[in-house]
């Protein structure tokens, strides 16, 4: 959707006064442009119809489009044609021509629109009709009207009615049918028979393109050559020759029906070209004003009498109803406004603009003039005693005869205020203060600038005191008193936060019945002059909404309060002291489009407003806001119910207005819905709000919301009926719509799933027995199971106790053979000690004897000491003892004599003596007597028991022989 001139404000309408007899047009009418992007089909387009409840189709050369507001849906005709007519009748159906093709909408069972094609009834013969010009409905009968043919259908049946020569258009005035013959005239169905109307030759060469309803039973025929005529009972005149000159010129392509005082006519190079009921001219929509493409195919005025404007790039939509319309474009934001006399002065930041009032007639992008020398920014317009001061940010200047004279060099001229208690003299808010003009033989002069207060005074406004006050955005409030040379002030005082106002930013101050009101974030407050403090004044607080501050609040002509604030403007109405009206959503369409907090709202009486917002300026007429109210119905268009990858979708046929249409059902899975809804409104959609209640959930209704889906999730299962409302911009309420649906229980919670369970149930129970019944004896089993392996595990217990009390007393026995080895290798080594200390004790009395017989005479002494020494040797050298020795030794280390000869077979008895020696782990000296040689002797027989036994230099003897087993 794309609004033209850069501004999306609501559906605003004609304002018009009188002016010498005629209906003249103050500004242009708001246009919605909907392009081929928009539409989502084919850029041409033929015709126009609107059902009783607001919905608009179009034909299209892709189809019949269909559009509720919020969203456009295609329905193709079933050769894919494009559809050049279209018609609806009583019941709402809605009738379709197409190339080759004609039918009407139907829905599918889940309420989809679908086209039904009549072609089955036509016969043969009659096939090749080509295009469907036009369809006229009269009294439930349908007449499908091509070049060659007029198709009559009635309750299923067909007839076909034949030209004489060639049908032009066909149209229906006053519930009959008339049509355009190519080269007799028109005519008037009568019975089956077309006849010739009184003097319709008349209309033979010049092509009707319209023929409208007029006053009384008269008509108004168009035709595309010669312009518009009245025909009454045969009687026929120019309707208006100016009219006449400009739809000649222009070609008329077709024409509607306003209202019984406004006619619009659709032109081939032109635009569209409305007139009163004069036909005198009262607008004309071109490209110029906005909308899209100046040849007209079609045109249609709905029920709200705005003006859908079809042609072959698009769809325009004109709000030509309204009590807004544009004013001005191009010239900048719109900052101030001044009707004075005939001229009227728009102030922009771009510089001062004019136009003749009486003269504006319709506004286009040269209807204003810039005022040499006030080029820049526009601050304010003041009305001196018939001089027109324009405040600048440059200065003050002086407007005469469309010219700018300077009259003060101080920058930022604010504004103007007039003195009463010093008549003849002006005070003007500047960036750094208050400056003083004079009236001199009505012309103005600058007198000074007031010292001693250099603040930035952009709202102002004197009392009936004489106290100026002044309130800075950002600061607080202000209030002065000049001093009587004016020159300087008297009083300086400032009121902040702590003073008691709530806040030292946005505060603004106004003036209702002579009052002084300071505007806060929380309320509205008043001078208290006893506390010399600022006071909540309840009463005043109470008319206003204080959730975003108030950037400005205007007394208007007719005692209204307008106050404006971030994102919205209301209208205050104080009917007496507890009564009130405060109306927020009547002006929705120009709160985001106003310029906080610069707001400009001039009223130059009751019925004139002028409204400067960020584009430019438009029109208001209060009375007309309420003069008809608007009529639009409140639509379902789908409904979702969606859940496990599965949808359920309805189209709006089946949930629209207040026909009833039977429960759906939903599957608890797809518990997730989906309700798209809209207002066939279609000016200021972003206005539009919705609210419902949800029977079966909860019979309260929600608050206001704008966005047209409402979503449900995890109903309960259970029966709903869902009530949508819906209001438009001025509060208006459309139809409302309901639709029943039922939730159904997940299929645990149904009738076959708790016999289901009920069957489940008894068969839990049979298999718990069952299953219990089983563990109990398989309980069993793993109990006997289990006390045989603690059986075994205890006989497994005593058994590696008994093999544990073996094994030590195995090695109790054991260590009682080491001991006993020990001991006996004790006793050997002691016998052998024995022997060694004997042989020692023998060698030593051996010595003895030898000396005694060597020193002794006698011979029986001598040769009894050689007894003696015989004996002695023999005693020495008796192996007896050895081979006891050995005997013993075998014993104590169990064979080891018989395992190193083994080992070691070339060991001889001297060597395996040795080893023996060694197993005992004797020492060299100890073994020397044992073998009766010397220490030296000892170790070179070690020296050759190590050769034969094979060991390294570093492997130790005694070590290898102990370590064999």
């Amino acid at each position: 959707m794309k609004p033209i001139l850069n501004i999306v404000f609501l559906s605003l309408t004609v304002f018009c006064f009188s002016l010498q007899g005629q209906i003249k047009q103050i500004g242009n009418p708001f246009i919605t442009n909907y392009n081929k992007s928009d539409i989502q089909a084919g850029a041409q387009n033929y015709a126009a119809v609107q059902d009783d409840m607001g919905r608009m189709y179009f034909g299209n050369n892709t189809g019949v489009l269909v559009y509720n507001g919020n969203t456009w849906k295609l329905v193709p005709v079933d050769n894919k044609s494009y559809v050049r007519s279209l018609a609806i009748d009583s019941a709402n159906r809605v009738y379709v021509g197409a190339y080759q093709e004609f039918g009407y909408l139907d829905h599918d069972s889940l309420g989809n629109l679908k086209y039904e094609s009549l072609l089955h009834l036509v016969p043969e013969e009659c096939e090749n009709f080509a295009d469907i010009w036009k369809i006229v409905e009269i009294n439930n009968t349908i007449y499908f009207q091509s070049y060659y043919y007029i198709f009559e259908y009635k309750e299923g049946e067909m007839k076909i009615l034949r030209p004489e020569n060639e049908f032009i258009f066909s149209f229906n005035i006053n519930n009959e049918l008339y049509v355009g013959d190519k080269t007799i005239g028109l005519k008037n169905l009568k019975t089956d028979s077309f006849i010739l109307v009184e003097n319709g030759h008349f209309f033979a060469s010049k092509e009707i393109r319209s023929m409208l309803p007029f006053m009384s039973n008269s008509m108004l025929i168009g035709t595309r050559k010669d312009g518009v005529f009245v025909y009454d009972n045969g009687e026929i005149k120019e309707w208006n020759p100016i009219l006449n000159d400009e739809l000649t010129t222009h070609k008329l392509n077709c024409g509607v029906k306003i209202d019984d005082k406004r006619f619009a006519f659709g032109t081939v190079q032109n635009g569209v070209v409305i007139t009163d009921g004069d036909g005198e001219i009262i607008m004309n929509l071109s490209t110029e004003q906005g909308i899209q493409d100046n040849a007209i195919e079609n045109l249609f005025s709905d029920m709200n009498k705005n003006l859908w404007i079809v042609h072959y790039i698009g769809i325009d939509y004109a709000e030509i109803s309204s009590a807004y319309n544009i004013l001005s474009t191009g010239i900048g934001s719109g900052y101030a406004s001044m009707l004075h006399g005939d001229n009227l002065y728009l102030g922009t930041n771009r510089g001062l603009y004019h136009a003749n009032w009486r003269e504006l007639g319709q506004v286009n992008k040269n209807s204003f003039k810039l005022i040499p020398n006030t080029v820049g920014q526009v601050w304010c317009l003041y009305d001196y005693k018939g001089l027109v001061l324009l405040g600048h940010h440059e200065g003050a200047f002086i407007i005469k005869d469309q010219k700018a004279r300077k009259v003060s060099d101080v920058n930022g001229n604010w504004q103007f205020l007039e003195m009463e208690a010093n008549p003849g003299y002006i005070l003007a808010g500047t960036y750094t203060g208050y400056i003083l003009f004079k009236e001199e033989n009505q012309d103005i002069r600058f007198v000074r600038k007031i010292d001693g207060f250099n603040e930035s005074c952009r709202v102002s406004l004197i009392d009936k005191d004489g106290y100026i006050w002044m309130s800075h955005g950002w600061k607080g409030i202000f209030r002065l008193k000049l001093n009587p040379e004016m020159d300087g002030y008297e009083e300086v005082d400032f009121f902040s936060t702590k003073d008691g106002l709530p806040s030292d930013l946005y505060n603004d101050i106004f003036m209702y019945h002579s009052q002084v009101y300071i505007s806060a974030i929380d309320g509205i407050y008043v001078y208290d002059k006893a506390s010399n403090r600022m006071e909540k004044d309840s009463w005043m607080t109470s008319f206003f909404n204080f959730d975003q501050p108030l950037s400005k609040v205007i007394e208007a002509p007719d005692k209204s309060i307008w106050n404006l604030g971030e994102g919205r403007v209301g209208r205050l109405t104080i009917l007496n002291d507890t009564i009130f009206l405060n109306d927020y959503l009547t002006m929705s369409f120009i709160k985001d489009k106003l310029i906080p907090p610069f707001e400009s709202l001039n009223w130059y009486d009751k019925e004139n407003m002028i409204i400067g917002t960020q584009n430019g300026f438009i029109h208001f007429q209060p009375s007309k806001e309420n003069e008809q109210k608007t009529t639009f119905g409140t639509e379902i268009y789908s409904f979702e119910a969606i859940g496990n990858n599965l949808q359920i979708r309805l189209g709006g046929e089946l949930l629209r207005g207040s026909k009833p249409f039977p429960e759906i059902e939903i599957p608890y899975k797809n518990n997730l819905i989906r309700v798209g809804v809209s207002a066939n409104f279609f000016s200021n959609p972003g206005g539009t709000q919705y609210k419902y209640s949800l029977d079966g959930f909860s019979s309260d209704w929600s608050a206001w919301f704008s966005n047209p889906l409402i979503e449900f999730a995890r109903l309960k299962e259970g029966s709903y009926n869902l009530h949508v409302k819906s209001r438009n911009y001025k509060q208006e309420e459309g139809s409302k719509v309901q639709f029943r649906f039922v939730v159904l229980p997940p299929w645990y919670r149904s009738l076959l799933a708790y016999f289901g369970f009920a069957i489940l149930f008894l068969l839990i129970i049979g298999l718990t027995y069952f299953l219990i019944n089983r563990r109990i004896e398989r309980l069993k089993k793993l109990m006997a199971l289990k006390q045989q392996r603690e059986i075994e595990q205890k006989e497994k217990k005593i058994q590696e106790e008994r093999e544990k009390t073996e094994k030590e007393l195995i090695g109790l026995r054991n260590e009682k053979l080491r001991d006993e080895v020990i001991h006996k290798s004790k006793e050997l080594a002691n016998s052998a000690n024995s022997i060694i200390h004997k042989n020692q004790v023998l060698n030593e009395i051996k010595a003895d004897l030898k000396l005694m017989a060597e020193e002794s005479k006698n011979l029986f002494v001598q040769r009894k000491i050689k007894g003696l020494l015989r004996k002695i040797d023999k005693d020495i050298e008796d192996d007896q003892g050895h081979e006891i020795f050995r005997s013993n030794f075998d014993r104590v280390h169990e064979n080891f004599i018989a395992q190193i000869r083994k080992a070691h077979p070339d060991l001889t008895p001297k060597d395996l003596q040795m080893v023996s020696y060694l197993r005992m782990n004797m020492s060299t000296k100890e073994i020397a007597p044992m073998l009766n040689i010397s220490v030296r002797g000892v170790e070179i027989s070690r020296y050759r028991l190590r050769k034969k036994l094979g060991l390294q230099h570093d492997h130790n003897l005694t070590d290898y022989i102990l370590n064999i087993s």
